[in-house]
C-alpha cells in the first residue's frame, strides 16, 4: 500500500504540477532540530515523497505548497503577523498569499 506522501504526489501529478524532489531524513531531522518540534508522520511522508511546488506551480484550487526550507513561523515578518512564539508553521497558500495554511507543531510526535 502506498504511503499518503506517494498518494498526494500522485495526486499533485496527475494535476500537471512540477514537483521539487522529495527531501531526507536527515533533512526532516534537522528542521525538527531547528525548530524543536516533531513533524507528524503523514507530513514526514509527504515531504520525503515531494519537497513542495516548483516556483510559481499551484494546484487546481490555486494553492501553493512550500518546500520544507521555505516553511517558517506564522509570526515571521514576511507574514506581516504579530503572533508571539507562535507553535503554528505556514506549509501552503492560496491564491498568492491572499489566506495562508498552517499547522501547529509541538515537540511531542503527532
Amino acid at each position: 500500500m502506498a504511503s499518503v506522501g506517494e498518494l498526494v504526489k500522485i495526486h499533485w501529478l496527475r494535476q500537471g504540477i512540477k514537483l521539487r524532489p522529495g527531501v531526507s531524513a536527515a533533512q526532516l531531522s534537522a528542521f525538527e532540530a531547528k525548530y524543536d518540534v516533531r513533524l507528524p508522520e503523514d507530513m514526514r511522508e509527504c515531504f520525503s515523497a515531494a519537497n513542495g511546488f516548483e516556483d510559481g506551480e499551484c494546484d487546481d484550487e490555486y494553492i501553493t505548497f512550500f518546500p520544507l526550507e521555505e516553511i517558517e513561523r506564522l509570526n515571521a515578518s514576511a507574514w506581516g503577523l504579530a503572533v508571539p512564539a507562535s507553535p503554528y508553521f505556514v506549509f501552503a497558500d492560496w491564491s498568492i498569499s491572499a489566506h495562508v495554511y498552517a499547522i501547529h507543531l509541538s515537540k511531542e510526535a503527532a
